[in-house]
């Protein structure tokens, strides 16, 4: 709205709104302390009154802050004021892997994003306590430059020992991970390891090279019994660049292909 007006957080200088998401504003905001710039995430009014939502957004701080890898974007602050619930990080201003699908990526360039997204994803499954991201998609793939790719949103990430059931839907109907790149068994609300996150980055990959996923629906029903209706069409149809080692890679992570998720 165009009279909204920008939180105040005591140590940081609100400058303007970024995006919005369906828990979440963010906002460039300078953090004084440091005087840098930083993406100011702050959970939505509504949000901030629900202590489960507080919780998640809590521990995605936690997680990120456990973590070391020049491809997750760290978080410098996370706190409360006046009820709402706020956490600082890195503001990676070139933009995310969304607009680059939009404009055009070589096979070359979606192979050298995909490794450090799985470098990304070695770095947390890897640590001690396991963690799976459980929503990668380009939304949450930004970049710090022209070359280098972050993954960033913990806010679902769980570590592969919890004993919280990993479950598909929230007592809100809240779909936890997107469907076009949710894995099988993530939206059968089964126990997950890190397979899953191997999976969407593997849906990923193809939509940087086909420009869309290859499984899509305007449902979770629809987008997931697609893929057990239809094959999805080879990248090296519109991709002529395309190299045997891309396409092993795809088939490696493919429900039809392989059979891997496959019950």
């Amino acid at each position: 709205m165009e009279n909204e007006q920008n939180p105040e957080i005591p140590g940081y200088r609100v400058i303007r709104k970024l995006g919005e998401g369906g828990m979440a504003v963010v906002y460039l905001a300078v953090q004084q302390s440091f005087n840098r710039e930083v993406a100011l995430k702050v959970l939505s009014d509504s949000l901030s009154r629900n202590e489960d939502f507080c919780r998640r957004f809590r521990r995605e701080a936690i997680i990120v802050g456990q973590l070391n890898s020049p491809y997750i974007v760290p978080v410098y602050e996370v706190g409360e004021h006046n009820g709402l619930s706020f956490l600082s990080m890195e503001y990676l201003k070139s933009g995310s892997l969304s607009g680059r699908i939009a404009e055009g990526i070589s096979p070359q360039t979606a192979l050298a994003i995909t490794r450090q997204v799985a470098e990304a994803l070695k770095c947390a499954h890897e640590h001690d306590s396991e963690f799976i991201h459980r929503d990668v998609k380009p939304d949450n793939i930004l970049f710090r430059n022209e070359t280098n790719a972050v993954l960033t949103d913990f806010g679902i990430a769980r570590s592969e020992d919890s004993s919280s059931s990993e479950t598909a839907l929230t007592q809100v109907d809240t779909i936890i991970g997107s469907p076009k790149y949710m894995s099988p068994e993530q939206a059968r609300g089964e126990k997950l390891n890190n397979q899953t996150d191997l999976y969407n980055l593997g849906i990923v990959l193809y939509e940087m090279l086909m420009k869309v996923p290859p499984y899509d629906g305007p449902t979770l029903h629809r987008s997931l019994s697609g893929r057990q209706m239809t094959r999805s069409r080879s990248c090296r149809e519109s991709s002529p660049g395309f190299r045997n080692c891309l396409t092993g890679h795809w088939r490696k992570t493919s429900l039809i292909d392989s059979g891997m998720h496959l019950k």
